[in-house]
């Protein structure tokens, strides 16, 4: 959320922003991981685009970590999975 002292000030989320540096909310983790390796940020500003001439809307950020915390689960149950 916004605001919250957890999560990534949205000043330098909107900095991100309009450097082109963001994810659509409905990518998946192919798409961001390599991101994250690209740019080397500790987070990446998750946006909804709006129309053309709309700015996008901030749904927040996602961290590096937590983005690298879901990708090994994925990879885990995947191997479960091949292994049951």
């Amino acid at each position: 959320m916004i605001g919250d002292k957890t999560c990534a000030p949205e000043e330098d989320c909107w900095a991100l922003v309009e450097q082109g540096v963001y994810l659509d909310g409905n990518v998946t983790l192919e798409v961001a991981m390599p991101m994250f390796a690209n740019t080397a940020r500790a987070f990446i500003p998750v946006v909804t685009l709006a129309g053309e001439d709309e700015p996008p809307n901030l749904w927040g950020a996602l961290y590096h970590v937590d983005a690298l915390q879901a990708y090994n689960e994925a990879l885990a149950a995947v191997s479960r999975e091949e292994h049951s």
